[in-house]
């Protein structure tokens, strides 16, 4: 169907692809805003998403989730790589009249029928499309181009993409970042790394992350029905509450790197206890929930076991599961957030609450940035901690001014968060 054909028809089917999982909040955030903004832009269609883990979706979006099986990429399935390639092969020859037998029963196989069904495919956010996942995402890559074999109008909504370093990926990448139909992205430095990538053939808008179009009042979920818990707030009658957000990562540039960043942390959450008198909340953002493999709470226990025995009292866990809604809702009750996870920042700033974050990708220097916030930014790798107690203290003492900060940037944040689905609408001219 041409785009002119469907401009006529606006009881459309978009699929929304590469959510990767609900139980890791900050995603569940960005799906929250994507939806949003699309229903605003799209009120009449239907709206399917695929991702790895339709279950979570489904309890915590309440969205018809069904799952993703050409990510992740696993190079030694020949099976399924055999079928991914006779899939896009069979996809190549439909434009010109041919198709393979047996066709039908490889679609069924990787529960491909939404991509032959959509009106308009979506790459949700996240930042997915780096050769620092190669090559387990090459599968992003993959169902992006049978997308656009099978003449489908495929949009990258909202991303962070880069950095492009191995050849093998970056011409793949290259090639098929050419052959979408529009790229939104949530920062700056990704429209550079595509421009220095060589995508010219894609129209190109740097917007900000769909999170912060997130409606607040999130209304029933049917997470809330299953598990019926609410947050009981930590108070503290002699000093201030913070909350920390701690995550394991693979990928430090030093031997011995992941050590120090958790010593850190916990070397300043004693000092936070012992010199302001503080209670220590680690609110994580991603969680075990419906068979996730990651669970940052796994993570704040080993900085729990770094802290001085005296100390535990004093510090707690948010052991619950909750909508991204709810955890807005959390921190608002805190005083100030160390926040490791980008998006445990964003629902921070969602809540006018101080923070500051510890980056481990570009994406997170770049949200300090467009909050004109780079001063309470410190990177994971060789993270000191002085240099981090330091900032915990100023963001403490200046919390009216980092709250002013958020005020007075987060309509345009927000904004252009919504400008995503704008761009995507007006493209496709549905007027």
């Amino acid at each position: 169907m041409s785009l002119e054909k469907r401009s006529q028809y606006p009881e459309m089917d978009i699929l929304i692809t590469d959510y990767h999982c609900a139980s890791n909040r900050g995603d569940a955030a960005i799906l929250e805003g994507e939806l949003a903004t699309l229903k605003e832009q799209f009120p009449d269609a239907s709206i399917t998403v695929m991702t790895e883990y339709p279950d979570a979706a489904n309890l915590i979006h309440g969205v018809d989730a069904v799952p993703q099986r050409l990510v992740p990429f696993e190079v030694f399935n020949l099976p399924k790589n055999g079928v991914i390639a006779s899939i896009l092969l069979d996809a190549a020859l439909q434009r010109h009249g041919h198709k393979l037998p047996f066709i039908s029963i490889m679609i069924d196989r990787l529960d491909l029928q939404p991509y032959y069904d959509a009106d308009l495919i979506i790459s949700t956010g996240g930042q997915y499309i780096t050769d620092i996942y190669f090559p387990t995402k090459i599968g992003v890559l993959a169902e992006l181009w049978l997308g656009k074999l099978l003449e489908k109008p495929v949009v990258l909504y909202a991303q962070s993409l880069g950095p492009f370093d191995r050849k093998p990926y970056n011409r793949l990448a290259r090639r098929v970042l050419n052959s979408v139909d529009l790229i939104t992205t949530r920062d700056e430095k990704s429209k550079r790394n595509l421009e220095a990538l060589g995508v010219n053939e894609t129209p190109i808008h740097a917007l900000t992350d769909a999170a912060f179009s997130m409606p607040l009042n999130q209304g029933d979920k049917p997470i809330e029905q299953k598990i019926g818990e609410e947050y009981q707030p930590v108070y503290s009658d002699s000093g201030p509450v913070v909350s920390i957000s701690v995550r394991n990562w693979s990928h430090f540039e030093s031997e011995g790197g992941e050590n120090q960043y958790m010593q850190a942390v916990a070397d300043v959450a004693d000092r936070l206890i012992e010199d302001r008198s503080a209670d220590i909340l680690f609110a994580s953002t991603c969680t075990g929930f419906a068979g996730y493999h990651t669970d940052d709470r796994v993570a704040a226990q080993q900085v729990i076991n770094r802290m001085n025995d005296t100390n535990i009292e004093q510090t707690h866990i948010l052991s619950g599961e909750y909508t991204p809604q709810q955890l807005v809702g959390v921190y608002e009750t805190v005083d100030c957030h160390i926040g490791t996870r980008m998006h445990s920042n964003i629902l921070s700033i969602l809540a006018g609450t101080p923070f500051v974050a510890i980056g481990y990708q570009f994406k997170t220097e770049e949200l300090m940035s467009q909050f004109e916030m780079s001063e309470y930014y410190l990177d994971i790798d060789g993270l000191a901690p002085d240099e981090l107690y330091k900032t915990v203290e100023h963001a403490l003492s200046n919390r009216g001014v980092i709250s002013d900060s958020i005020e007075a940037n987060l309509p345009n944040i927000r904004d252009k968060s919504k400008k995503s689905a704008k761009v995507i609408h007006d493209y496709l001219n549905l007027n």
